[in-house]
């Protein structure tokens, strides 16, 4: 009988220490993305905040005019008065920056912060760019660099394009170097 008792209790501890290996090889390291859509929205909605209330007066919003109920917000970092502004159908020649909430670099041509002289400006004609781009570079003229926030609803959406997962908020820094007019 007594050794019935040991042998139960023998099989149960090793059964609960199985079991233990088993939970710990089942349980995954925490994504850098885990969250990921509601991580970047509470990051939209944080700079929605400091506009709101104004405790920043170097954020601006723009409404994007393909989804009316979306601000795009930017902080200009370099303005000028004069240089042309695009339209919605003009060209623009420009040197940028993207990364995503985590500060990943996923497409550009500079480093984001000063233009080096092996650098390259990129064209595109504005109409064919995400919306995100499209509004408030329809206020921004040659010369100037701003910085934008793009919501994912304004950016490459639920899907995502290569690299930049769904529901990323899009951060770029602009330096619109020309605007070629249609």
């Amino acid at each position: 009988m007594k050794k019935t008792i040991n042998f139960i209790l023998i099989s149960f501890v090793l059964v609960l220490w199985g079991l233990s290996f088993s939970a710990c090889s089942e349980t995954e390291k925490a994504s850098r993305y885990d969250n990921w859509q509601a991580r970047n929205e509470s990051f939209i909605d944080s700079l929605k905040n400091v506009y709101d209330e104004k405790t920043d007066p170097n954020l601006y919003a723009v409404v994007d005019e393909g989804n009316k109920s979306q601000l795009i917000f930017y902080k200009k970092e370099i303005q000028t008065n004069e240089g042309l502004i695009p339209e919605y159908n003009d060209s623009i020649v420009v040197y940028y920056h993207g990364t995503n909430i985590l500060e990943e670099r996923f497409d550009g041509n500079f480093d984001g912060k000063e233009v080096q002289i092996n650098d390259k400006p990129t064209g595109f004609r504005l109409n064919k760019t995400i919306s995100g781009w499209i509004w408030p570079l329809q206020h921004m003229r040659e010369g100037e660099r701003w910085k934008l926030f793009i919501p994912w609803q304004s950016g490459y959406g639920e899907r995502g394009s290569g690299s930049i997962l769904g529901y990323s908020t899009l951060i770029f820094t602009i330096q619109l170097e020309k605007v070629v007019k249609q």
